[in-house]
């Protein structure tokens, strides 16, 4: 009976794989213009995309419970598209790009407050954009399968995510 409730859902990597590939859209779209998007780097971009998604598929279902992996889900999806949405202002703010280390001289930001708001303000489109995936994974968290499913095909899968990630970096 479980069987068939989970039969016609999604499963979180796809739910994952998804959402990164279309914040990776957006974000060249919106910053570099649609004639980006049509290069080597798309095929990249998927592919750290799919190794991103195994990774965190596994990492949140580690948890017990499935009302905690489906927070975590949609807590993940949010954190990486106010990233994205931050990383884009960044960029149209300063012309260089975000880093992490960047943070580190945030009260000198404090200074450029109000041109942040207004600059906010004026691509709050790109924020609904970003934010997009998150109120989808929201809407439809019931279609969404949150149950544990390891393979030894699936562990297989993983080493080879997190040795392709290790390239990448």
């Amino acid at each position: 009976m479980k069987e068939s409730k989970e039969k016609g859902k999604v499963r979180m990597l796809f739910v994952y794989f998804l959402s990164f590939v279309f914040f990776e859209i957006v974000y060249q779209v919106l910053t570099f213009g649609i004639t980006n998007l049509f290069s080597i780097k798309t095929i990249y971009y998927s592919l750290f995309a799919l190794i991103s998604s195994v990774i965190l598929s596994y990492l949140t279902n580690l948890f017990k419970t499935s009302i905690s992996r489906r927070r975590v889900m949609l807590g993940i999806i949010l954190i990486f598209g106010i990233f994205y949405f931050a990383s884009f202002m960044f960029k149209n703010l300063f012309n260089t790009f975000f880093s992490i280390r960047l943070i580190a001289i945030g009260d000198q930001a404090m200074g450029f407050f109000g041109t942040m708001v207004l600059e906010i303000l004026k691509r709050f489109y790109a924020l609904i954009l970003f934010i997009l995936p998150y109120l989808f994974a929201l809407r439809y968290k019931r279609n969404i399968s949150y149950k544990r499913k390891f393979r030894k095909s699936d562990l297989l899968v993983l080493v080879c995510g997190l040795l392709l990630f290790l390239l990448f970096i």
